[in-house]
């Protein structure tokens, strides 16, 4: 007998097995307020995922998102309709907003300091095989080994992402614009939908997002090299 979801996390089993990692005793939402007024305009919220919990915490806590120092999330696909169809479609997918589309409302309607959209500049990064196997080359540790056994050609979506707020020097290019996330039922369910200054519907609450549209991808590619074989900090 399977067991559910009550009891375990509805997620398909995957190659590197379960994480042995347990989670905290608290719930996401909490932690985050926790953490946010803890340190307040220092936390950087890194959306990798659904909005869920993001938006849990704003209901609890209206005070949250404004607490907070910025939200970067991976998310905001525009325009790739073509891509799901002429390329992969996996890649063409805005699964973190589609999963969840009302939290994703909540969530880019809250009153942060500063949005952060990363998206479609992602899906041009992708480490070959090749480049996998010269990074372990040299450098073997737990990660590389990782990487190597468990290659899949996949876009770097949450790690661009990462790398971003980790290093903001990477951006090279961004466009600010009013975004939202569509709730209504229909075939554009948890769509992003951007409009300039002028025509954004203001008096809906929507805020301005800037959203990255180029990043220096050669020095991209040679910091995560160096973090993956462990060479953060070393001289």
């Amino acid at each position: 007998m399977s067991k559910t979801p009550d009891t375990q996390p509805a997620i398909a089993t995957t190659p590197d097995g379960a994480p042995a990692l347990q989670p905290q005793g608290i719930p996401a939402a909490l932690f985050m307020i926790q953490q946010v007024h803890a340190h307040p305009h220092q936390v950087t919220i890194l959306e990798a995922g659904p909005m869920t919990n993001l938006a849990l915490a704003i209901r609890l806590d209206p005070s949250f998102a404004s607490t907070a120092k910025q939200l970067v999330f991976m998310g905001g696909y525009l325009d790739l309709s073509m891509m799901s169809v002429t390329g992969n479609a996996d890649n063409g997918s805005d699964f973190n907003l589609i999963f969840d589309p009302e939290a994703a409302h909540i969530t880019l309607t809250a009153p942060w300091a500063r949005i952060t959209s990363v998206a479609n500049v992602s899906n041009d990064v992708v480490l070959s095989k090749d480049e996998v196997d010269s990074i372990a080359k040299n450098h073997k540790t737990p990660v590389t080994d990782y990487l190597v056994k468990y290659y899949v050609p996949l876009a770097m979506w949450d790690e661009v992402t990462s790398a971003i707020v980790a290093d903001p020097s990477l951006v090279t290019k961004t466009q600010d614009a009013y975004m939202d996330v569509e709730t209504g039922k229909g075939i554009g369910y948890g769509h992003a939908y951007v409009w300039p200054d002028s025509l954004a519907p203001k008096a809906m609450g929507v805020r301005k997002v800037r959203i990255v549209q180029a990043i220096d991808k050669a020095r991209f590619k040679k910091q995560y090299a160096v973090w993956a074989q462990g060479l953060m900090g070393k001289h």
